[in-house]
């Protein structure tokens, strides 16, 4: 648990990422998203891949009062490092 204010100023920073950061295509209009987007490399045969990538999208709207999480995960997702998550993982969430 945190303080209040801790959490307003979390939420501010994470609706912040998703207008300041993040694609348009993730945005949905009408809804004030606040959310992260992340890139990871996998695993294969006790290796990072230089090929194989998770990306992953979690948000939560209204951004001011938060009802309604989600969360997309993009297992294997091409040119995850050159496009970054904010294009494989978050124009998921129009969906």
């Amino acid at each position: 648990m945190f303080q209040v204010a801790t959490a307003h100023t979390r939420q501010y920073m994470l609706y912040r990422v998703v207008h300041n950061s993040i694609p348009a295509a993730a945005r949905l209009p009408g809804y004030q998203l606040a959310g992260k987007a992340g890139t990871a490399q996998v695993v294969v045969g006790g290796r990072y891949s230089p090929t194989v990538f998770i990306s992953t999208f979690s948000a939560f709207f209204p951004a001011g009062h938060p009802r309604f999480p989600i969360s997309v995960m993009v297992r294997g997702a091409k040119n995850a490092l050159r496009v970054g998550a904010g294009r494989s993982a978050c124009s998921c969430d129009r969906q």
